[in-house]
């Protein structure tokens, strides 16, 4: 089984390093890895909690799971931004070529394309949509303008 301290110890030590396409792809699998491994002690932490406090807790629970999930989402972005902004600073350093910058941008941008479809899919209310379009609407207006 793997180790946590032992993935996070590799992520640390492949941080330090000179920064190259394997490199963002192993910390990528890594970041995914330890992220999951998190979620899923939670997770189950968070059950053994629910199931002791009987059968009335049965809809937090389901709130819980919920939650976790929009959690989740949002945390897939995090490991993949820090890697574009390692990159980036790396970039500004002349320690990596446009390519490792171009990469990290792109995953970025998918995760955070990922993220905002996952927030109009799991808005309940008409308000709720109508706030996620609006902000994307106001995004593509500042980028048309050049901000």
């Amino acid at each position: 089984m793997l180790d946590l301290a032992e993935i996070n110890r590799e992520i640390e030590k492949l941080e330090n390093c000179k920064t190259c396409y394997a490199t963002c792809e192993r910390l990528s699998i890594l970041y995914n890895v330890r992220d999951h491994m998190t979620e899923q002690a939670q997770g189950y932490a968070e059950h053994k909690h629910m199931e002791h406090e009987g059968d009335t807790q049965h809809e937090h629970m389901k709130h819980g799971e919920e939650k976790a999930v929009m959690k989740s989402d949002a945390g897939e972005i995090m490991p993949c931004y820090k890697t574009y902004c390692d990159t980036k600073k790396k970039y500004r350093r002349y320690e990596v070529t446009e390519q490792p910058l171009e990469m990290a941008t792109n995953d970025l941008c998918c995760d955070m394309k990922k993220f905002i479809l996952s927030l109009m899919s799991n808005a309940d209310t008409t308000e709720e949509k109508n706030k996620v379009k609006e902000m994307i609407v106001q995004l593509h207006e500042m980028f048309q303008k050049g901000v």
